[in-house]
Order: C-alpha cells, then structure tokens, then sequence
C-alpha cells in the first residue's frame, strides 16, 4: 500500500506542475473545485480536494461527498499509476469504476 500511496502522491505532484506550466489545463482546472476520492477496492479510501488550482496529497476519508469517484483494486490502480495498464483498457474491462461529470474525466484523464 505504501508504494501505491508513493504513487499518488507523486502524481498529485505532477498534476500540480502541470497546472502551474500547462496554460491550457489550468484553465480547465480554474475554478473547478472538485472532492476526488480513489476508493480502493481492498484497502482505504483516499480523498484529495482540488481547490484554488492546486490538488494536495490524499489521505484517507470518505467518498459520500465527492465529485470524482475512481474505484479500482489495489493491483490494477497500482498498475495504472506505473502506466502498465490504459485507464480505458481497464475501464472496458471491468477493473476500473469511475463516476465523474465529462468536464472532470477530461481533467482525469490528465491525472492518470
């Protein structure tokens, strides 16, 4: 789990950079204040808040709320994080869940 946590946290850092240098994201992210919980199907449920622009680290919480929702077993979001596996292969094949409005799997698919 610390390793997928590793991940995470890396892209959520990446994601960051990203608005920062990438005009063109940034405006889809701006104002875009979203609660995006990666719900793990055998482990926690991890929840980051995309607010003013900037997506901190996740840390464990509750998906009620949230806008995004992306659910995955630990292995194929492990495997999606390292890119060893398409979100849309996953997607076509069951192993990924995902409840967002269109805007958001835009900006998503951006994440992963």
């Amino acid at each position: 789990m610390s390793e997928m946590l590793e991940k995470l946290q890396a892209k959520a850092a990446a994601f960051n950079v990203r608005i920062a240098e990438d005009e063109g994201f940034a405006k889809l992210v701006e104002g875009n204040d979203r609660t995006i919980a990666i719900v793990i199907i055998d482990g926690p449920t991890l929840i980051a808040r995309l607010e003013g622009g900037s997506l901190p680290q996740f840390a464990e919480g509750d998906s009620t709320d949230a806008d995004v929702v992306v659910k995955a077993s630990s292995e194929t979001l492990l495997a999606l994080l390292k890119r060893e596996l398409s979100p849309i292969k996953a997607y076509t094949k069951g192993e990924l869940k995902v409840k967002a409005s269109f805007r958001d799997l835009l900006m998503m698919k951006k994440f992963f």
